[in-house]
């Protein structure tokens, strides 16, 4: 198996099981408050991921310093932690069909951070495969049905550039080893962030009242494994063998599952707009692909 087409695997699961996430997330939500909701998807998570580390025996991460374990561990903080409770309190308030249309201009924000702050060249090709991606995501969105709250995009926005951030600062500490692990470690982490956060709402206004079911709390515990658990752990290993730009190119795909998800469980409708905007999404990534592979046979 070529390192190309495994980094093409892991990036685009990673897409499949954000896009279903998203989906299982909206649907908890009907039945739970965001910040009461975090911490238990984040539990879950951390439980699968340390059993996946235990049962897995993958090689111990490789850092320089007692630093860098610090750097990632606070970039934890910042994703999962700071980003998705804005990203859950985003997505209580407007539909998952929107939201995941807004994830899909990450790879935008990741082009500007990284020629701000890395420097490399961005190839036109890559730049090309964005605005094709993204004009496939404006084709899904369309003219949304009723209106979305602003506040509701604006902390969805407020999200997708902390994850921006993070995938830009993760790629810049070069790691080698330990994807399973660095993910397990910053989910703890941003299990800890939620848990304070879900303290202070309980000594600021208390906690909303509950009364879920156990079917309810496992539908929740599930969308925390594939949201955050399966979906970082793909993510974070294909991210460390490619580009930030690469990576976040393939985040245009998490519309097109979303969809799929949304009709096959919400029992949503898609038209033939949305159809052909998920195809347009789905060339754009291809092709990226298909040229960094005749790049690689070039040289």
């Amino acid at each position: 198996m070529s390192k190309n087409f495994r980094v093409n695997s892991y990036l685009t699961l990673a897409m499949l099981f954000w896009g279903l996430g998203t989906v299982l997330t909206k649907s908890a939500l009907n039945n739970f408050d965001s910040l009461t909701l975090l911490p238990i998807q984040l539990a879950s998570s951390s439980i699968f991921l340390g059993l996946l580390l235990f049962f897995l025996r993958e090689k111990e991460l490789s850092v320089s310093s007692r630093g860098s374990y610090l750097k990632l561990a606070l970039l934890g903080v910042l994703n999962p932690g700071i980003a998705y409770a804005l990203g859950l309190s985003g997505l209580a308030q407007i539909p998952a069909s929107i939201s995941v249309v807004i994830w899909a201009t990450e790879p935008l924000l990741i082009t500007v951070l990284a020629y701000l702050f890395i420097r490399g060249t961005v190839k036109r090709e890559t730049i090309l495969a964005i605005f094709l991606a993204t004009s496939g995501v404006l084709l899904i969105i369309g003219k949304p049905s009723g209106q979305s709250e602003i506040f509701g995009i604006l902390l969805t926005f407020l999200s997708v550039g902390a994850c921006a951030g993070y995938s830009i600062l993760l790629s810049l500490m070069k790691l080698k080893d330990g994807s399973l692990f660095i993910v397990f470690i910053q989910q703890l982490i941003a299990l800890i962030f939620a848990l304070f956060l879900m303290f202070v709402k309980f000594v600021h206004s208390g906690l909303p009242p509950m009364n879920i079911s156990e079917w309810r709390i496992f539908e929740a515990a599930v969308a925390g494994i594939a949201y955050y658990g399966i979906a970082f752990w793909l993510y974070v290993s294909g991210l460390r063998r490619t580009s930030a730009l690469k990576a976040g190119t393939f985040l245009t795909l998490i519309p097109v599952f979303g969809l799929f998800f949304s009709v096959l469980l919400l029992k949503e409708h898609i038209n033939q707009r949305q159809i052909l905007g998920s195809l347009i999404v789905i060339a754009a990534v291809v092709s990226l692909s298909l040229y960094e592979r005749r790049g690689r046979t070039s040289d």
